[in-house]
């Protein structure tokens, strides 16, 4: 996935303000319905007129936090301005937040009762600011102010978020597509091998060799898909011990499989059981008919197991292509299925015994 620039630009951000605008509004005039303040005053239309010119003053002081003060001079960290700036900014808005406030109450009346010669009337009484109302519009910007340096804060985090998200999702698929490089000349290094043996013995088999090594290649180089079908992969291991049985025709090789229903939708990355068996292969004693090279693969409610027996070979020497499968195996693991699968690698009563599983239900499920 490329990287794409995150940061806002001019269309974005004025749709953000408008969308912002609407909600903040919206917030006012629900709060005031449902606390029943409007009830309290004549001439509704004229109040609620009012109050919107007045909460567009609060919404300048919190746009300027938000889409001035923080990616200008916070996320810059340019802070000493800010001395000057945030006091200024306080200073012009409160004072207009408190005309604001004259002009909402010079023409309005609130209903209050009167006592009148002993009897209760309902008389009219126009309401006064309070002496320290100039403290609380300053307040009250100063609020808004932090509410939207808030609101950018939050917003920067997410976008720096995601950012980093799609960088570790380059890396890994860079360093996944290194390592199915770094795989496929191991891999064509060992069947290279097998086929210039049977040349060497001018077997009549290498042309159907060399067939089966194109079908085989053609699976590895041009299968770009990150995930395959459970049935590919199992084809793939079966022309693998095709083409092993060319060279070394008497040879046992045994592959089972033991996959319920549901195992048969499932994806996995391709290539990831193909190092037991090669190593299996190369390394250990040829197969016979009492104890053979055995494999498994079995999925059971989207539990895959796959495991290769074969017999130690002491005497056989690796050579200088050697120890590069598995480590590679182990990587891609970590990269694919993080905590969700396990591999076992033990000598047993003269066995070599590899073992992985994976949960494909974790995988098929976060793929995307």
């Amino acid at each position: 996935m490329p990287l794409t620039n995150t940061q806002p630009t001019s269309g974005s951000k004025i749709k953000q303000i408008v969308m912002l605008f609407l909600m903040f509004q919206a917030f006012w005039f629900l709060f005031y319905i449902l606390s029943g303040t409007l009830l309290k005053v004549n001439d509704v239309h004229i109040v609620i007129m009012r109050r919107f010119f007045i909460h567009c003053n609060g919404f300048l002081s919190l746009s300027l936090g938000a889409f001035v003060i923080f990616p200008y001079f916070i996320a810059k960290r340019k802070f000493y301005p800010l001395i000057i700036i945030v006091p200024v900014i306080i200073f012009v808005l409160a004072n207009v937040d408190l005309a604001g406030q004259r002009w909402l109450l010079s023409p309005t009346r609130e209903v209050k009762p009167i006592i009148n010669t002993g009897a209760k009337a309902m008389g009219m009484t126009t309401l006064q600011l309070s002496p320290i109302a100039w403290l609380w519009s300053s307040v009250s910007v100063l609020v808004y102010l932090l509410l939207g340096i808030g609101y950018a804060y939050m917003r920067d985090w997410f976008v720096k978020d995601r950012e980093t998200r799609i960088l570790q999702q380059e890396k890994t698929s860079a360093e996944l597509a290194l390592l199915r490089y770094q795989l496929n000349p191991h891999f064509l290094f060992n069947t290279i091998n097998d086929i210039y043996y049977l040349a060497l013995i001018q077997s009549a088999s290498t042309a159907d060799a060399l067939l089966e090594l194109s079908d085989l290649l053609r699976y590895v180089l041009h299968n770009k898909d990150e995930r395959v079908s459970v049935h590919k992969e199992i084809e793939y291991l079966k022309q693998f011990i095709k083409l092993h049985l060319f060279r070394f025709t008497d040879d046992v090789i045994i592959l089972r499989t033991d996959i319920d229903e549901p195992g048969r939708e499932c994806m996995i990355a391709p290539l990831i059981l193909s190092t037991f068996l090669e190593n299996a292969c190369k390394h250990g004693q040829l197969g016979t008919e009492e104890i053979p090279i055995t494999a498994l693969i079995a999925i059971k409610n989207k539990q895959l197991l796959y495991r290769v027996e074969n017999v130690i070979d002491e005497g056989k020497v690796k050579d200088a292509t050697s120890g590069i499968g598995l480590p590679n195996l182990q990587r891609r693991l970590s990269l694919l299925y993080p905590g969700h699968h396990t591999i076992s690698l033990q000598e047993l009563d003269g066995k070599y015994i590899a073992e992985l599983q994976i949960d494909l239900a974790y995988d098929n499920m976060h793929r995307d």
